[in-house]
């Protein structure tokens, strides 16, 4: 199974750990418009964290607040089955 990323809850974490984006950005050594970006309401500007980023960001949390997430916890995630092939394909 393949996993498809949901929304961003990057901004549901910094507000449960009473951040701002430039905290974290100044913890995690993640570039300010990259969380920017991940947190934008605008489609075309909305980014994916990349999965090094995702781990420099958790790790910062953990130290500094001793909360721990994984970096899976950054998105609303489910699960997706194998594509199914239509009938008729080989």
């Amino acid at each position: 199974m393949r996993r498809e990323l949901g929304r961003c809850r990057l901004g549901v974490v910094l507000d449960e750990i009473g951040w701002s984006q430039q905290d974290l950005s100044d913890y995690s050594a993640v570039p300010k418009s990259v969380i920017s970006r991940a947190l934008s309401e605008e489609p075309d500007q909305k980014r994916k964290i990349s999965l090094r980023d995702a781990i420099a960001i958790t790790d910062a949390i953990y130290v500094v607040t001793g909360k721990y997430y994984h970096p899976r916890e950054l998105y609303e995630g489910t699960l997706m089955p194998p594509s199914r092939r239509s009938e008729g394909e080989s």
